[in-house]
């Protein structure tokens, strides 16, 4: 019996210590920053994926499959490929690397294939140019030209990304990861702290960073569980925490947005559980209410996410139809009415001399206003066009709006002058699979001007995320860079 169980031991000492094999990857030919799947046996619980004698950053690990991607350093030609780990390295599988991709005649400068989907994607663009976004297994660092500098994983998922001046990167944590719920990291993707809350719970908006330099956030509240709305200090230390009136939850799933700021105030919305309306509540930045919208607060019917303009007011959908601005301290400054006939009014776009663009959801009819209210112009409508999100550059030169035709139709993004609205270009959002593609952030975001004037000549880039329509057949998402002039 000794010998039987000495036998079965060594046996399994030899198929535990066998090393690793590659047996299929998913692409023969990859440009640098490419999406590589290495299948094969043996991988063992971690490692390191070699791609041409470099290390490759990883998304995913498994003992027989690997998701990573090719390190941007690689000039053109064929690599090798192998898996390493504790019991030594794999067979060489040969990767031909490709030059890189120039995509749609060059207006889209570059994109970048996340792992994962994300139904509710946000984009950070820091003091240096850097690019952040995230999927549901973790967030993406980007360099202006769209090389991947790390990933972290169980960072970010569906909710806002922001950065300090100094560079710190904050986020929140994907669903399930871990009991914390707010990150920082460094420039190179370390984790410098992790906040855990008292009681386990979700953010329904932020983290985000206050002119202050702390981080507000908001936790869900279940059966009076949770801090609501809370303050960490740079070094992530609770400072205070308030669970609002109305109580901040609990909240509908589509509810994350940011918590946007605008002098000593700061504001974000919630959508109740089974409501259809969201609910914007303002606070100054030491955590006093100041008040609220809906049945209990404000009684106005201003019913999405807000943004402010550059005199303090908040603004946004009034109902259905409209649009409206509310002073700091909670007074309506204006109201006006859609001039055609809108369904529902999205999430405005405001650009630096107070002006207004507005989008309907079903067949866009965009709308501009001037800062006190007035129509600047409007946008006849467009038979089956969905609209996703509009946004502005910040040096006010290009509006960027996205749409798609029908509910399950191609998705595009163009760009149109704020003047008139009259459209200058258009990128057409291919399907993959026969599955069509479309937009997934709330707004598009810009690079930062300073950064595109520089010596060295960079194009100015509007960024938006998509996903697929059927996420069960594509599964993965793109980051895309696009030269708005």
């Amino acid at each position: 019996m000794r010998l039987i169980w000495g036998i079965l031991a060594l046996s399994l000492w030899v198929a535990g210590s066998a090393t690793p094999q590659i047996t299929f990857l998913s692409e023969l030919s990859l440009p640098p920053n490419g999406r590589l799947t290495v299948e094969g046996k043996d991988f063992g619980s971690r490692g390191r994926l070699l791609i041409g004698n470099r290390e490759a950053i990883v998304t995913r690990w498994s003992g027989s499959k690997i998701h990573g991607y090719v390190p941007y350093q690689l000039g053109e030609g064929a690599v090798d490929v192998r898996v390493l780990n504790g019991e030594g390295a794999s067979n060489a599988a040969k990767l031909q690397v490709e030059p890189r991709n120039v995509l749609d005649g060059g207006r889209v400068l570059w994109r970048f294939q996340t792992d994962r989907w994300m139904n509710r994607q946000f984009i950070e663009v820091d003091f240096s140019g850097r690019i952040y976004t995230a999927d549901h297994i973790g967030t993406y660092a980007l360099s202006p030209i769209g090389d991947l500098l790390w990933f972290a994983p169980g960072s970010g998922g569906d909710l806002p990304i922001d950065s300090s001046p100094s560079g710190i990167v904050y986020t929140g944590v994907a669903l399930g990861t871990g009991p914390e719920i707010v990150r920082a990291h460094d420039r190179n993707g370390d984790i410098i702290w992790r906040f855990i809350p008292p009681e386990p719970g979700k953010l329904i908006a932020g983290p985000n960073v206050g002119p202050n330099g702390n981080v507000y956030a908001v936790q869900e509240l279940r059966s009076g569980n949770g801090l609501g709305l809370f303050a960490l200090s740079p070094n992530g230390n609770l400072l205070w925490s308030n669970v609002g009136e109305p109580e901040l939850g609990p909240a509908d799933g589509i509810t994350n947005n940011e918590i946007i700021f605008s002098g000593h105030h700061l504001y974000f919305a919630m959508t109740g559980l089974g409501s259809v309306s969201a609910i914007t509540f303002s606070f100054d930045l030491d955590g006093n209410q100041q008040w609220h919208t809906g049945a209990s607060g404000l009684h106005l019917p201003f019913y999405n996410f807000p943004r402010v303009d550059p005199f303090g007011r908040v603004v946004g959908a009034r109902g259905q139809t409209g649009a409206m601005a509310i002073n700091a301290d909670g007074s309506v400054a204006w109201e006006a009415f859609h001039p055609g006939n809108p369904n529902v009014m999205q999430i405005p776009a405001v650009d630096s001399f107070g002006n207004i663009y507005i989008e309907d959801w079903l067949e866009v009819e965009l709308w501009s206003l001037d800062p006190q209210g007035n129509t600047r112009w409007v946008l006849p409508r467009e038979s089956n066009i969905i609209s996703s999100m509009v946004g502005i550059s910040k040096e006010n030169r290009m509006l960027v709006n996205s749409a798609q035709h029908s509910f399950a139709g191609p998705g595009f993004v163009r760009g149109l002058l704020p003047a008139n609205g009259v459209e200058q270009w258009r990128v057409q959002l291919e399907a993959e699979n026969g599955v069509e593609q479309r937009t997934t952030n709330l707004y598009p975001v810009f690079s930062n001007p300073i950064i595109s004037r520089s010596p060295v000549r960079r194009p100015e880039a509007v960024y938006f995320t998509t996903a697929f329509a059927d996420v069960n057949q594509v599964q993965h998402g793109y980051l895309y860079a696009v030269d708005y002039r």
